[in-house]
């Protein structure tokens, strides 16, 4: 799967807490309103984790 842009949302791998993936939803403005770019970007960040075996959790 292609490597989207992420706009309404950021990842990052907890360096304090191994295994541990956190994701963000970053649209303070709509109030975290959910959309189908959201969707793409959250969808394709589950993925990742799971191709990931270094990722044992994701924290939304």
């Amino acid at each position: 799967m292609p490597e989207p842009e992420l706009t309404t949302t950021r990842w990052r791998l907890d360096a304090e807490c191994p295994g541990v993936a956190v994701l963000t939803l970053s649209r303070p403005d709509r109030h975290n309103a959910w959309t189908g770019r959201m969707h793409t970007e959250i969808r394709h960040l589950f993925q990742r984790a799971e191709d990931d075996p270094d990722v044992r959790v994701v924290v939304v």
